[in-house]
């Protein structure tokens, strides 16, 4: 799970990098020059991203290493509210197709 987590945020920066270049090329193409009040812009939405990025992943390492520890904890209460919610789905789901 950490793993994917750290392939999603490392994805992200690479689509963001590669938005800033194909950004750069496109004004570049049309024969425009980004300004520096332009290029500002650009740097300073890339590092607000890059921050938001990092709190998520914060966020959400910080939760799992949270329930993490509720199932350590209390595995067989877990293990119960498990099978209580697959069980009232397989009711629905029998249900709905009735």
């Amino acid at each position: 799970m950490k793993n994917n987590n750290a392939e999603l945020v490392h994805e992200i920066k690479k689509e963001l990098e590669d938005l800033k270049h194909n950004l750069k090329g496109a004004f570049s193409k049309s024969g425009e020059v980004l300004s520096d009040k332009s290029k500002a812009l650009l740097e300073n939405t890339i590092e607000s991203f890059h921050e938001r990025v990092e709190k998520v992943t914060d966020a959400v390492k910080e939760k799992s290493q949270n329930v993490d520890d509720i199932v350590h904890e209390h595995p067989w209460q877990v293990a119960g509210a498990a099978l209580a919610v697959g069980l009232l789905t397989g009711l629905l789901i029998g249900r709905s197709r009735d």
